[in-house]
């Protein structure tokens, strides 16, 4: 008996698997490559920079509550992040997408977002604690009647700002 029938069955399972193997692998450097990585960045950005905008404008952030400490630790990321973008924007070809994955680049934008992440979350809990001593000293009903001339009344132009 042959066992030649066995080898060829084998063969055609090894370039089959390899050819199943080979877009999965392709779609995961692709998902962790700087190119893909710097979407996420680039839109965290944005909506870091819109809740801190916000945050700034409504007067929930201020001198006394680290405004001054936020804007620069978001500037300095605001840096670093134009740094890789000019570097990723430079790569000609998927090769040197995938070296620069192997040279650390998408680390150093995933260490961005999570510093983005910080600055979110020092931006939320800040807004969320100046919304708390806003309602404990009384503006919710203040608040209420704004549309009735409140306008200007108070430290707070959030609270009389149209919706």
């Amino acid at each position: 008996m042959s066992d030649l029938g066995f080898n060829v069955l084998g063969a055609i399972t090894g370039v089959i698997g390899v050819f199943a193997v080979l877009p999965v692998i392709a779609c995961w450097l692709y998902r962790r490559g700087p190119t893909f990585r710097l979407r996420i960045l680039d839109q965290l950005l944005k909506e870091t920079e819109s809740e801190f905008d916000l945050s700034v404008q409504n007067g929930l952030l201020h001198s006394g509550n680290g405004l001054h400490r936020l804007s620069m630790k978001l500037w300095s990321i605001q840096l670093r992040v134009d740094d890789v973008r000019g570097e990723v924007y430079a790569f000609r070809s998927w090769w040197e997408d995938v070296c620069s994955w192997w040279r650390g680049t998408s680390g150093t934008i995933d260490m961005l977002c999570e510093e983005l992440n910080e600055v979110r979350v020092d931006v939320a809990l800040n807004s969320s604690r100046e919304k708390r001593a806003l309602a404990a000293t009384g503006y919710l009903n203040k608040l209420a009647n704004c549309s009735n001339g409140f306008k200007g009344e108070h430290d707070y132009p959030a609270l009389c700002a149209p919706v």
